[in-house]
């Protein structure tokens, strides 16, 4: 094969200043001012010894950046064939074809390019995704050619002997049954055998002897898979090797077949007639045989005789989550000198356990404490250790449990403006997991971590009661969902996240909605909480004043009201000495004889916070009060309860003394009663607050009472018959 390539690179400024006669002479015409030429040519001719003599290959027709013109050119043999195939960029694209055309005993394959746009790579791009035009040249012509290649490839002339062959043999003999040698094989060639390749040469793709990985303990992909399946087939277990793709898994179907499609390999057995994925560079991978029901991957290719396609593997399913966080805060009153006091429990399963079980293998207690710390310390700089991590393994079930126990100074971050305490509580620990587009317009599909279930709660022990509202949220979007919920019961708050991906990946055309489900799921990871100290009190000594020349004018004009002639309401019917109370007016006389002391009463709760500074200061604060409409209500019930009571007294003195005017002051009294309540209902209801006067009910309820006993003291004989003085 023969492939030549020339491109002409050129970049120039936007709108270039005019060249001056010195640049014209230091840079000639050809410049075109500052513009500036990369002009390059190479030619390719060689053969990759370890695809057996057949040729793959794939390149770009476009870079992150312009291309003025850009040649490349195949020569081949005419009995050869290949296929070609436009992906990325360039798929279904007509101007990416190659022009073909025999060229004496060859057959040519040219690409003649010119203004190329650029193609930016964007970040956070799935790697399943070629962002540039790409081209697959391949002879082989099925992925059923490719696996037989392999299968050669990986064939190994001599079966297991000396020191693995001992091993296998031992193994055997420990084994309870194939499953369990199958698991301990594995794990012999996960956790034994170091993962290091030194890939030159035929290395590329061929793997060493079985015999020579196990006596040195180290080896690439391919020479670990190679030990596990000639260790599996020896003790009668039917297995293969497998190439898979860490990138393209989700494209392989698309490409050409080709063995540069695969980076990876694993291992396929086939156990009681159950296909399990073996991926022996995995390290200290957790649980029992029935995890290899699923792989990481997408795709696979076994490298069998048989093989005539791809094989579909499934993914571990995200049923419960990984990690499971529960983070105690313990915090202390504010303005204290005291450390709160951080208690985190992590729990994970699946591959999260993996993952930790390898990380605290290979890294001391104290550099994992700090990767936990870091977590942490972008909302709390000053946290710190108290106590060691505690770390559980259960490698059987694979689950790993981690416990740290942390300090937090200065918990508590005082506010001057507003006069009051905050601090933020935070679930940082899952804010990784929000896939974000970095740009606002995006060409490219966003990568998103997936399967990820992952759930986080938070409780928070307070020194203080709470005034709580319970929140609810659910941010949804093509890539991930988050369901937030609080709670709060007996000083505990409570935050409860639960983050569950929904696909590899989002579309440029779902990006926008999105963005806006993790611009709403991020604000829910941090909680801002909020403590405002009592003010200092004491006597509000104006509105004592003002309070007393109210009592004493109202009851001047209670006075005067008392002595104020009227007519009865109902004429005296006959002469005579005038009646005893009796009837009915003995309990209309007790509900006077009590108004004033009801209203009173009532009245005081108002007086309470108008002669009190502190309250006085948070009503009428604007940044403390949450009703500036609240001063006006609470002045103008204060003002109306203190003239009722005053008018209360005359009406119950004119009962008393059983003056004519009673009658009259009494429906008076009972209509600025009801209408009073009344009144301060509507206000409240208005200004959204609970106010002293009561509810409706206690309206209609005054309303009512007014009616009756007002038609009672204009119609009753009795009444006429008493109040005469």
């Amino acid at each position: 094969m023969h492939r030549t390539s020339r491109c002409l690179f050129t970049t120039a400024p936007k709108n270039p200043p005019p060249a001056s006669s010195r640049a014209r002479a230091l840079t000639g015409n050809r410049t075109r001012g500052f513009r500036r030429v990369i002009d390059y040519a190479y030619t390719l001719d060689g053969v990759d010894p370890t695809l057996s003599g057949k040729y793959a290959e794939e390149f770009a027709l476009g870079a992150p950046f312009p291309i003025d013109r850009l040649t490349a050119r195949l020569l081949l043999p005419t009995p050869r064939r290949v296929s070609v195939r436009l992906v990325g960029r360039a798929r279904d694209n007509p101007d990416f074809a190659p022009q073909q055309r025999r060229y004496g005993a060859s057959t040519e394959y040219l690409w003649e390019l010119r203004d190329l746009k650029s193609y930016p790579i964007e970040t956070d791009t799935p790697g399943w995704y070629d962002p540039l035009p790409v081209v697959q040249i391949s002879e082989f012509t099925s992925w059923g050619e490719v696996a037989r290649w392999g299968e050669q490839l990986f064939s190994q002339p001599k079966a297991p002997h000396g020191a693995l062959l001992s091993w296998i043999k031992g193994t055997l003999r420990a084994s309870a049954s194939p499953a369990d040698l199958l698991l301990r094989a594995t794990r012999f060639v996960q956790d034994e055998v170091r993962y290091l390749g030194i890939e030159v040469g035929m290395g590329r793709r061929r793997p060493n002897p079985p015999t020579v990985v196990f006596a040195r303990r180290y080896g690439d992909c391919k020479d670990k898979a190679t030990l596990l399946v000639s260790i599996l087939r020896a003790a009668k277990i039917v297995a293969h090797p497998a190439l898979v793709s860490s990138t393209h898994g989700l494209t392989l179907d698309e490409s050409s077949p080709s063995p540069n499609r695969f980076d990876h390999v694993i291992v396929q057995a086939d156990l009681d007639g159950e296909t399990l994925w073996l991926d022996p560079t995995l390290l200290l991978q957790g649980g029992g045989v029935a995890r290899f029901r699923y792989s990481q991957y997408d795709e696979a290719l076994v490298l069998d005789s048989q093989t005539e396609t791809l094989v579909h593997l499934s993914r571990p399913t995200a049923d419960s989550p990984s990690p499971s966080i529960h983070d105690r805060f313990t915090l202390p009153l504010p303005g204290a000198h005291e450390e709160a006091r951080l208690d985190t429990e992590r729990t994970y399963e699946r591959a999260g356990a993996d993952a930790i079980r390898t990380a605290l293998r290979v890294q001391t207690p104290e550099q994992f404490t700090k990767e936990i710390l870091k977590i942490y310390q972008v909302d709390y700089p000053g946290i710190h250790e108290i106590a060691p991590l505690a770390r559980t393994d259960d490698r059987g079930k694979n689950v790993v449990r981690v416990v740290g126990h942390f300090a937090i100074p200065d918990f508590w971050g005082w506010r001057e403006r507003e006069g009051l305490y905050a601090a933020t509580i935070s679930a940082r620990s899952l804010s990784w997991a929000l896939a974000r587009p970095t740009t606002a317009t995006r060409s490219s599909p966003l990568a998103v971590f997936y399967p990820f279930h992952a759930a986080h709660v938070v409780d928070v022990d307070l020194p203080f009661d709470l005034s709580f509202s319970p929140e609810r949220m659910d941010a949804k979007s093509p890539g991930l969902t988050l369901a937030f919920s609080s709670d709060y019961r007996e000083r505990r708050l409570r935050y409860t996240y639960d983050l569950l991906t929904a696909a590899h990946s989002v579309a440029a055309s779902d990006l926008s909605s999105h963005a806006a489900s993790v611009e709403k799921a991020t604000e829910y990871m941090a909680r801002s909480l909020t403590f405002r100290p009592a003010l200092q009190d004491g006597p509000h000594w104006l509105a004592v004043v003002l309070a007393a020349i109210l009592v004493g004018f109202c009851g001047w004009l209670a006075s005067r009201a008392y002595r104020l002639s009227t007519k009865s309401a109902t004429p005296r019917p006959e002469a005579g000495p005038p009646w005893q109370i009796g009837g009915w007016l003995i309990l209309l006389g007790l509900n006077v004889a009590f108004a004033p002391l009801t209203i009173a009463y009532q009245s005081s709760r108002g007086f309470r916070i108008l002669f009190s500074v502190a309250k006085w200061h948070a009503l009428t604060t604007p940044h403390l009060t949450q009703h500036p409409g609240l001063v006006g209500l609470l002045i103008g019930e204060v003002v109306c309860q203190v003239a009722l009571t005053a008018y209360a007294c005359t009406v119950a003195a004119t009962f008393l003394k059983r003056k004519r005017s009673f009658p009259w002051h009494f429906q008076v009294f009972s209509i600025g009663l009801a209408g009073f309540h009344m009144t301060d209902f509507v206000l409240a209801r208005a200004l959204s607050v609970e106010s002293q006067a009561g509810t409706m009910a206690t309206a209609v309820r005054l309303a009512i009472w007014a009616a009756v006993w007002i038609a009672y003291v204009r119609k009753s004989k009795r009444v006429a018959l008493t109040f005469v003085a």
